[in-house]
């Protein structure tokens, strides 16, 4: 019999310090589809399904032990005891990863793609459950934190008036590096210069970040003191874009100002964030045990015959914000690897896995 049917994809523990009086019992939100602010709803029914993680419990007990190691954590943070230890920095950089695969948005936008491919080529063996997708992705997750040299995390301190907020899908990757000096909307957590940022409580954002791009000159131990307003919305807008239904703010005076933050940055959401790319083969046109391909505008353009062979390359698209807070900054001299090919600048440890 299973112990666990409720599954959180934002743990109840992240969404603790965003509710009234931190209690964990009831929550504001705002929600994106009505546009409107609810009072104290109830933390319990929060972005959470029916056993997402299967009916077997081992896994979701897995994940909550990761929770706890978590929780015990961010109640130190909270007290102001910001000095980290190396193997908890690493749980926080294993936490914040795994948030930003786990939730009900993330396995939609990899269904997604699923239902793509079956409607381009009426491909069977990718209609895949709501489950199944989501154990591809923890399975992706497993396999990501195996080349994480790089990434290590920092906590934001908010010593402004403006509160961080959270949403449903609340860590929220991006890349300014990749963004503004390779010009790419699409690309994964191997990708290099990518930033995860992951708001803990109302003055409180923990970063996990690539530290072969990006430095923070103004870091101290472990901890970056923000107190421009301008950081803060930077920050925030990451989840006005990104959450898929719900957002969530300690203050109830602050309903209005959320409202219009929204709306300063809804036109920023995505209703799709996976684009494809199809190719078809070119006859005779490969050499030295190669392949060519041409690409075409969409599957409608391979007309493919018998023995005729097409591809189809799906992207994942990442938030894309106004602007960028200025406490990361580029280093020097940064280090990546990038040999020209479609999959684009990665990582030094994703190139040295990949080629060892």
């Amino acid at each position: 019999m299973p112990v666990f049917k409720n599954h959180h994809y934002v743990p109840k523990c992240l969404m603790k310090p965003f509710s009234l009086d931190g209690r964990g019992k009831v929550i504001n939100l705002f929600n994106t589809d009505r546009e409107r602010s609810i009072r104290n709803a109830g933390v319990r029914g929060q972005c959470s399904k029916n056993y997402m993680y299967g009916e077997e419990p081992e896994l979701e007990q897995s994940i909550g032990k990761l929770e706890q190691f978590y929780a015990n954590i961010r109640n130190r943070l909270q007290d102001n005891n910001f000095k980290i230890e190396e193997e908890e920095a690493i749980t926080l950089m294993y936490f914040i990863c795994f948030q930003n695969f786990r939730t009900e948005a993330a396995m939609r936008r990899s269904l997604e793609i699923s239902k793509q491919h079956k409607l381009d080529f009426g491909v069977t063996d990718t209609d895949r459950s709501e489950y199944q997708i989501t154990m591809i992705l923890l399975q992706a997750f497993a396999s990501s934190m195996k080349t994480a040299d790089e990434l290590k995390v920092a906590i934001l301190d908010n010593k402004t008036e403006l509160k961080f907020v959270l949403s449903d899908d609340p860590a929220v990757m991006v890349s300014r590096f990749q963004n503004t000096k390779k010009r790419r909307t699409a690309f994964g957590i191997k990708a290099a210069g990518v930033a995860i940022y992951l708001p803990i409580s109302p003055t409180l954002c923990l970063l996990c970040y690539d530290s072969d791009i990006y430095h923070l000159p103004s870091i101290r131990g472990n901890t970056v003191r923000m107190v421009k307003l301008s950081d803060i919305e930077a920050i925030n807008q990451l989840q006005f874009i990104r959450g898929s239904n719900n957002l969530y703010f300690y203050d109830w005076d602050d309903r209005e100002q959320i409202a219009e933050y929204f709306n300063k940055y809804k036109h920023l959401r995505r209703e799709r964030w996976a684009s494809f790319m199809y190719f078809r083969e070119v006859k005779d046109g490969g050499n030295q045990g190669f392949t060519k391909y041409h690409r075409v505008d969409g599957p409608s353009d391979l007309n493919l015959k018998g023995g005729d062979v097409g591809m189809t390359t799906a992207m994942m698209h990442q938030v894309v914000p106004e602007s960028w807070p200025s406490v990361l900054k580029y280093k020097f001299k940064p280090r990546y690897f990038d040999n020209g090919s479609a999959g684009g600048a990665v990582r030094l440890s994703v190139a040295k896995a990949k080629f060892s």
